[in-house]
């Protein structure tokens, strides 16, 4: 629920506090199968349709600059 900045916002604090992280994605999905691409979430490839829709913490990190602190 809500924007998804906000959402990475939170995400990034907590594990950058040691906590735990699940984060559920919502994406168009057109074909269901994970090969149109059109649920990818970029920049790291991660597809909602065969990845997902819940993803650790941790395969997110990346995007969310986590490792800057």
């Amino acid at each position: 629920c809500g924007k998804e900045e906000l959402n990475l916002a939170v995400m990034r604090k907590c594990l950058i506090a040691g906590l735990p992280v699940e984060a559920s994605f919502e994406r168009r999905i057109r074909c269901g199968a994970g090969i149109c691409g059109s649920c990818s979430i970029e920049p790291l490839g991660l597809r909602v349709c065969k990845d997902g829709p819940i993803f650790d913490g941790r395969m997110i990190m990346p995007m969310l600059g986590a490792d800057e602190d």
